[in-house]
This record gives structure tokens, sequence and C-alpha cells, in this order.
């Protein structure tokens, strides 16, 4: 369990470091710890796992794009169902 602990300690610090000069969440400093964390991580994996990281980031992108066109295609069915257009004329002419 300390183990644990400290390991989830230790993910919380490389994400948001104690030192920070700023009481701004994202701050140069902040930003740039990311970054150095991130090359850190891509350094230390082999090519298999940077394959699959590739894949997933592939994925994810894939499947946000899949779920916007759905709520695109949808809304538009949503909007010609209920016929808002119609209802609020002043709204259909922003749109």
């Amino acid at each position: 369990m300390n183990k644990a602990n400290k390991s989830l300690q230790e993910i919380i610090e490389s994400i948001i470091p104690k030192n920070t000069s700023s009481n701004s969440f994202l701050n140069t400093e902040t930003i740039n710890t990311w970054i150095q964390n991130y090359k850190d991580l891509l350094s230390i994996l082999n090519l298999e796992q940077i394959t699959s990281l590739i894949n997933l980031l592939g994925l994810l992108i894939i499947l946000s794009s899949v779920i916007l066109l759905i709520i695109n295609f949808y809304s538009e069915y949503l909007i010609q169902y209920t016929k808002i257009e119609n209802k609020y004329p002043k709204i259909a002419k922003i749109y």
C-alpha cells in the first residue's frame, strides 16, 4: 500500500510540480515539465511499445472524429425533426 501511495505521489508531482512560481495551472514551467516527462517516457519505451502508443493515439483520433460526425448528423436530424427553424426564425438566421 505504501509503494502504491509513493508511486501515485510521484505521478502527481510529475504532472503538477511543487516549485511553480505562478498560481496558474498552465504556466510555461508546467508545460515544459510535461514535455520533458513525455520525452523521458518515450526514451525508455522500446519499438513495440512506441508502436502501440501510436496505434492507441490513432484509434483515439479516429474514434473522436467518428463521434463528432455522428453528433453533427444527429443534430441536423433533430433540428429538422423539431422544426426549430420554423418555431424560432431569429435563431435560424444566426445559423
